[in-house]
C-alpha cells in the first residue's frame, strides 16, 4: 500500500498516506506538501507497531504537514480500518 491522490470535484485534492513504516509516512506528508494538495489524511491505523507510540508521533506528523489541513484516522476494523 502507498500513497494516493484523489480530485473529488475540480477544488479538492486529498492526500492519504496508506503507509504501515512511520518513515514513509514523513516522506509522503513531505511529498503531498510540496505538491500542494488541499487536505491531507493521516491513517494512522495502517501503522505498524504499538499504538503506545502514537501520542509522541501524532504532534510531528501534524507539525510535518506544515500549513496543510489534515484529517486523523484511526479506524477499527468494524469500520473497514486495520486497527484491532
Amino acid at each position: 500500500l502507498g500513497w494516493f491522490y484523489s480530485r473529488l470535484s475540480t477544488a479538492i485534492l486529498i492526500g492519504c498516506s496508506l503507509s504501515s513504516k512511520v518513515d514513509e509516512v514523513f516522506h509522503q506528508v513531505d511529498e503531498a506538501v510540496a505538491q500542494d494538495v488541499d487536505v491531507l489524511e493521516l491513517r494512522l491505523d495502517y501503522l505498524a507497531g504499538s499504538t503506545e507510540d502514537l501520542p509522541d508521533l501524532l504532534p510531528k506528523l501534524l507539525r510535518a504537514c506544515k500549513d496543510t489541513p489534515a484529517i486523523v484516522t484511526h479506524r477499527p476494523k468494524w469500520e473497514g480500518g486495520l486497527y484491532e
